[in-house]
């Protein structure tokens, strides 16, 4: 039932990896290429269905990323590819994250209350302000490196708000701007991406209610479920809101240091 699960979180990976790049079949692979940006963080790769000659594979990867002038980077389930992982290993490609998969159904969402000073902002289609008020909050939230990432974030969460891919929330304190969240929304779940409060904000509970905010609303237009890969220090946040450990995500690449 578990391998169930994140081979259908696997068709979400694809779908919201897709928006705003350039899908290339690569072996057992698809890679995705951010256009005109070569930001290290929004190209990537992930596996979709097993292979019998994991290093062909993964040199051919390798191949089609130098060739573009990119540095390969991968995201997948240990659980579903456990024979990739040496291979990779060999291959000299670092291991740069290991998260905690965790899932969550509509019916099992916990309501979690903001405080009275906090309000949430649903972000709409075309509201351009909007989206640069996410992308300030985010950069202050995360390195989110240079000025061509933020040029390539903003096309993508742009182009997202528009087809319905993407739903995103703003928290203010006051009136002032202090979090953010993203749901990656395709193949039939969304990933819970990109949540963020500032320092002095933090602790507070706020970031629980942002999400349980965009979560709820997310279900009332009728998905069923939502995934997210997370930290052991930040768990708990999401064990509030109902989420069910399923599995673990691992992030391999060559950035340079």
């Amino acid at each position: 039932m578990t391998a169930d699960v994140l081979h259908a979180l696997i068709r979400n990976l694809q779908a919201t990896a897709a928006l705003g790049r350039e899908t290339v079949p690569a072996g057992p692979f698809r890679a995705y290429f951010a256009r005109d940006n070569s930001d290290y963080l929004l190209s990537v790769a992930v596996p979709v269905e097993a292979s019998d000659d994991w290093p062909g594979a993964v040199a051919g990867l390798l191949r089609m990323f130098h060739e573009r002038g990119r540095m390969v980077r991968l995201e997948y389930f240990a659980e579903c590819f456990p024979a990739l992982t040496p291979v990779l290993e060999v291959a000299g490609i670092r291991r740069e994250a290991t998260a905690a998969v965790m899932t969550l159904r509509a019916s099992d969402l916990r309501v979690r209350r903001l405080r009275e000073d906090v309000g949430v902002e649903i972000l709409k289609p075309g509201d351009d302000q909007a989206v640069t008020n996410l992308l300030n909050v985010m950069a202050r939230c995360f390195d989110l490196g240079n000025r061509d990432s933020l040029t390539g974030w903003r096309t993508i969460l742009s182009l997202g708000l528009a087809d319905g891919s993407i739903r995103a929330a703003l928290a203010r304190v006051d009136g002032e701007i202090v979090g953010g969240a993203n749901l990656l929304v395709g193949g039939g779940s969304a990933e819970l991406a990109g949540v963020g409060t500032l320092p002095g904000q933090r602790r507070r509970g706020l970031a629980t209610g942002l999400c349980y905010r965009l979560l709820a609303d997310y279900f009332a237009h009728g998905h069923r479920l939502a995934w997210l890969s997370t930290g052991q220090e930040i768990r708990t946040l999401y064990d509030r809101l109902g989420f069910q450990a399923v599995g673990t995500q691992l992030n391999y690449g060559l950035r340079r240091r």
